[in-house]
Parts: C-alpha cells; structure tokens; sequence
C-alpha cells in the first residue's frame, strides 16, 4: 500500500462517519426546520432553505404548524413550550387576586430553586455541547488511532538512491573512484 492509498483510507473513515438521525419539523411559516437527533430541548438544529442547502438557525422564538412554540439559542434548541390547550373559563370577581397570588408563589418557588429557567437552558445548552465536543473528540481520537495503525502496517522499500557518507572511508573504492576519475581525464584528452 502507498503512502497515498493510506491517506485515501484515512480520508475515509472521516467520511464514513455516522451521521445522526436528522428530524424535520414545519414552522407556521413554512420554513423547514431540520434537527440532529429529536425535536427536543438541546437537539442542534439549522434551517433548510428552498434549494436544499442547510443554513444557520437564527436565535428567536419560533412556532411549528401544530402551535408548538420553542425558542432558539445559537443554533440549538433552548426551549420547548407545548401548545397551549385552549380553555373557556367563566370570569370571576376574584381573579385578579388568584392571579396576584400565583404570581407570587411562582415568584417564591423559584427564589427557592435557587437558578432561573434561563439558567437551566443554559446549564442544559452548555452539557449539551460538551457531551457532542467529547463524543466528536472520541470519534477523531479512533480515527487518528487506526490512520497510524495503517500507516505503520505499511511496507518499507529500499531507498531510491543510496545515502552517500562522507565520514566514512572505504580504502578500496576510493582506489578505484581515483582510478575511473584518470581514465575519464585520458579519454576526454584523447577525444579532443
């Protein structure tokens, strides 16, 4: 094998590398929305333009065509709120006051969590992309592994031309180096 159809196999495992299972969801849009994995909180995802080219997803809020509402955070999917089931409730004179009273317990409940819901996605986004850094580095620390695997199974050949020494001296061929350099010299002198 030459060094050449070495590199040709390395360079193939780097192609054959499992892709994820890709998901595609519908904004209300219309836009396609492509995601690595499942359509869940921490799955990266891109948008797929009309020619079929794959495009970075801008941070936003975005809705699907079935009212499910998530957001977008450098390209990864921060947050997911179902659709909301829609509910008729009859007014009453109260309500501004449960509605005050909840509030504050929201607001108590999550002074006693101790991280806000930003925090959380943030913790979440950030295992996220170590857990694919590692997984991708594992994958390259494979394939560099058996790329020097191949190259160290590859045969040896003789050099092309033999290394000159010079700090060697072999007595015999240095005689006869001089005695082919004198018969050169006479043989130019008797052609000219």
């Amino acid at each position: 094998m030459t060094p050449k159809e070495a590199f040709e196999k390395i360079k193939a495992l780097f192609n054959d590398a499992a892709m994820p299972a890709m998901t595609e969801k519908v904004t209300s849009d219309g836009k396609t929305i492509t995601c690595e994995g499942e359509f869940k909180e921490g799955s990266k995802c891109a948008m797929k333009m009309g020619d079929g080219t794959i495009a970075v997803m801008p941070d936003g809020d975005y809705t699907l065509e079935d009212g499910t509402m998530f957001t977008v955070a450098e390209s990864t999917i921060a947050k997911i709120m179902p659709k909301e089931a829609e509910v008729e409730v009859e007014a009453t004179k109260d309500e501004p006051s449960i509605i005050e009273s909840m509030k504050a317990d929201i607001a108590a409940m999550k002074s006693k969590m101790g991280m806000s819901d930003e925090d959380k996605a943030e913790m979440q986004s950030l295992k996220s992309a170590l857990l694919d850094l590692t997984n991708k580095f594992n994958a390259f620390s494979e394939t560099v592994k058996e790329g020097f695997k191949i190259v160290s199974q590859l045969p040896t050949e003789a050099p092309i031309e033999t290394p000159k020494n010079n700090f060697k001296s072999d007595k015999s061929s240095d005689k006869k180096n001089k005695l082919e350099a004198i018969i050169n010299s006479v043989q130019k002198i008797e052609t000219n």
